[in-house]
């Protein structure tokens, strides 16, 4: 029997020692916290440092050292010592792996930290290693073909296009082509779970086209679309017929990219026609119609009178039909909606008057770049800018929509930048920009004095 016991109290008076340590260092850091910063100092309440009521005391000790430490991690992200508490968040990473297993899904909001601050620092192949960790637990938990997958694999993804993004003038296609890549990769896992998700699957196929649009949108804001840098690099590495289309009479660059695409949203519509959802069958309609206004085909009004009429079948009403052409829409729509509430709701919220004396309905658009740090981050932006040393900044224009889409802008404008000098790199991306014109009765129509605000993130 004492031989039993005499390991027990070993390990127990190991573990006291380690308590004792980690309060000490707890406290001098607090210390030098309150020492060193005119704030108010962050306290750790006594209930926190000794658990009361535990049935397995050894779990509960274990839980409180991972807590102050992950306390120490928060201290140190405040002071903007980003190295340490990174330190710190794989000191916690190992002990949970010890003591649950590699596998173990308690590790994935360790993982998630680990990989911000890692995009913070600027190490973004530690990053992608960080979230090729992530992909291997959630996988193991969840199995390789799940919705969890999917999520770890876009923001696999969206890594890589901040990384591309971060390359300012000297962007080079092979990051956003890494990322297409990956999102090809989603579409596969989709098609597996097509049968049991359903409508969850929709989005997948849209993210890829989506992806391809906005690659389409770079090679239009690059210096030069037909002999740049961006567009000699996508010919050597997709070769021509990715880039100028399978059609030697068609002179939009980027079509076989959209045509692509549209693809992409055709399995969407064929997924709703199979589960008889008549609703995302028309949605499905008007984003192919979407794809190819952008590509300057002539049948986009077709999908869109096709669209229209899935759905009156589906039930909606002819007003709010009529409302999805009524408003200035930004193509292609950042997301895919198979409800039309929805798709209206977004709309709506992208052109609503401003705070100002004339109260004039403002269209805003955001930059691809902002909507990347808002996925991946997915917290308070304005910190995260701040620590990237970047600023959102907000361009005001008027503009004129011609019936095939294509946006003229006027000469007036307003910015926040001082003495209005624009960033015109940062402003490129806007000769790319496409609007879908008022359509109706099987029409286009232009739009005359819009109003946009444009907001983008470049270097402070």
């Amino acid at each position: 029997m004492r031989s039993q016991v005499l390991p027990i109290l070993k390990i127990f008076t190991s573990l006291l020692a380690i308590l004792s340590f980690q309060i000490s260092n707890i406290c001098h850091s607090q210390a030098a916290h309150i020492e060193n910063s005119d704030q108010p100092s962050h306290r750790l309440d006594r209930s926190d440092l000794f658990p009361h009521g535990s049935a397995d005391f050894s779990a509960a000790l274990g839980n409180l050292l991972l807590n102050t430490r992950n306390d120490q991690a928060t201290f140190l992200l405040e002071d903007h010592d980003h190295e340490s508490a990174l330190a710190t968040l794989h000191s916690d990473l190992f002990d949970q792996r010890i003591s649950l297993g590699l596998k173990s899904k308690e590790v994935l909001p360790i993982l998630n930290e680990i990989s911000q601050l890692q995009v913070i620092l600027g190490d973004w192949e530690g990053s992608a290693d960080t979230i090729a960790h992530t992909r291997f637990v959630t996988a193991s938990n969840h199995g390789p073909d799940s919705l969890e997958t999917l999520f770890v694999l876009e923001k696999q993804a969206t890594l890589r296009i901040l990384e591309f993004y971060s390359g300012l003038d000297e962007r080079q296609p092979k990051k956003f082509l890494q990322a297409r890549d990956i999102l090809a990769e989603t579409t596969k896992i989709a098609k597996n779970l097509t049968i049991d998700k359903g409508p969850e699957i929709y989005p997948w196929y849209y993210k890829r086209a989506l992806n391809l649009a906005r690659l389409v949108e770079l090679i239009y804001s690059s210096q030069d679309i037909l002999s740049g840098d961006f567009t000699n690099d996508l010919l050597k590495q997709d070769g021509p017929i990715r880039v100028y289309g399978a059609s030697r009479f068609n002179d939009v660059i980027g079509e076989g990219y959209l045509r692509q695409a549209t693809e992409q949203i055709r399995s969407i519509y064929n997924i709703a026609h199979d589960l008889n959802d008549a609703e995302a069958k028309g949605l499905a309609e008007i984003y192919q119609g979407d794809f190819k206004l952008l590509s300057g085909s002539i049948s986009s009004n077709r999908h869109y009178e096709r669209g229209q009429q899935l759905l009156r079948e589906a039930g909606v009403k002819q007003e709010k039909i009529d409302r999805i052409f009524l408003a200035p829409t930004p193509i292609p729509i950042p997301q895919f909606f198979s409800d039309v509430d929805e798709l209206l709701s977004y709309q709506d919220s992208q052109f609503n008057p401003v705070n100002s004396a004339e109260q004039m309905p403002v269209l805003q658009i955001l930059d691809d770049w902002y909507r990347k740090l808002q996925e991946f981050f997915g917290r308070d932006h304005g910190y995260i800018l701040s620590e990237l040393e970047l600023s959102l900044k907000d361009i005001e224009l008027t503009a004129d929509v011609s019936q095939s889409g294509k946006v003229s802008f006027q000469s007036n404008a307003r910015s926040q930048f001082a003495e209005n000098i624009f960033d015109l790199s940062s402003l490129r991306p806007l000769s790319a920009i496409k609007i879908r014109p008022s359509f109706s009765d099987g029409k286009f129509y232009p739009r005359k004095n819009l109003n946009i605000r444009y907001s983008f993130v470049t270097a402070k």
